[in-house]
């Protein structure tokens, strides 16, 4: 069962949406007059890109381990 990810989990912080909206600003020229439009949009590629790696980790951490039988495989070793 996958768990529900909160949002406050990958909630990104002010400078980091600040960072990413300056960068919007840059990449379109720098027209002026924009500045919520670049602001809402950094917030939503951040929390996008959180929202996708915390469900990620979540699926990797539900899976079984898997051994595998090959060469290189660990097994203990037991000396007596």
């Amino acid at each position: 069962m996958a768990k529900k990810v909160e949002n406050h989990d990958y909630k990104p912080s002010h400078s980091e949406i600040a960072a990413r909206a300056y960068t919007l600003f840059e990449q379109s020229g720098r027209i002026p007059g924009r500045d919520m439009e670049n602001w809402l949009k950094a917030e939503a590629q951040l929390l996008a890109v959180r929202k996708e790696e915390s469900e990620r980790q979540s699926q990797q951490s539900e899976r079984p381990l898997q051994l595998s039988q090959g060469r290189n495989s660990v097994r203990p070793s037991y000396r007596g």
